[in-house]
């Protein structure tokens, strides 16, 4: 079973947020731009609560995990200065099966805006939120956000497109990373179109970090590691 802890920095990410409890639920923390909530659900759970309806919605029967998160800006930020992503604390380059390469260019012909070094010392890959994240919507209740749906329906994949847009100060939105490229559940795997990554190995020596960040500074932590 996967224990899931959020934060809002590197050394604090210490609250434990539980597993597929329903619409309603969220744990709150507050970020470097304002008060945040934080849910996160697995298809295939291995735990308590073994899947959730969101699963059961139009468009999510196939993902294998949400992320979903809110945020009330206390500040203006700009869209091409918000990244979501995966960073480690270790290297974990000796443990990256051959083809690693391959399933990278697979990932960045996903989504565009990918960019990192897996072979470092601190690995890391991010991409641009506005890009990465499917759903995103100014909405100040809390719940499920409609699969899909994106601020202004613009390509954010165009950074013309990410520099125009701006987080407004006094404002709430919420972010839904949903995929079904990711199995957390039966298995934990990340599972591309020709590619595949056994990631519990990873996991059994450091937590699998999805990380939020307004260029440098880390806003929210997601972190999954074996109970």
């Amino acid at each position: 079973m996967l224990l899931v802890k959020v934060g809002s920095d590197y050394k604090s990410c210490d609250k434990e947020c539980l597993v597929n409890q329903g619409e309603e639920y969220n744990v709150p923390i507050d970020t470097a731009v304002g008060p945040a909530k934080v849910a996160v659900r697995i298809a295939n759970y291995n735990g308590k609560n073994q899947t959730d309806k969101y699963f059961e919605l139009n468009g999510h029967q196939s993902d294998g995990v949400s992320i979903q998160f809110q945020i009330t800006f206390t500040e203006d930020v700009n869209g091409d200065d918000v990244i979501w992503g995966n960073d480690f604390d270790k290297p974990i380059r000796d443990m990256l099966p051959y083809g690693t390469s391959i399933g990278l260019k697979i990932l960045q012909w996903i989504d565009p805006t990918v960019d990192g070094d897996v072979y470092a010392d601190e690995p890391y890959l991010y991409g641009k939120a506005l890009g990465s994240i499917p759903s995103i919507q100014e909405k100040s209740a809390w719940g499920y956000i409609p699969r899909g749906q994106k601020l202004l329906n613009l390509d954010f994949s165009k950074p013309e497109n990410r520099k125009q847009f701006t987080f407004k100060k006094g404002h709430t939105y919420q972010f839904d990373f949903y995929t079904p490229y990711l199995s957390l559940g039966s298995d934990l795997a990340v599972k591309l179109p020709g590619f595949e990554l056994n990631v519990e190995k990873y996991c059994r020596s450091q937590p699998l970090r999805y990380v939020l960040k307004v260029k440098h500074k880390p806003l929210i932590l997601v972190a999954f590691s074996p109970a």
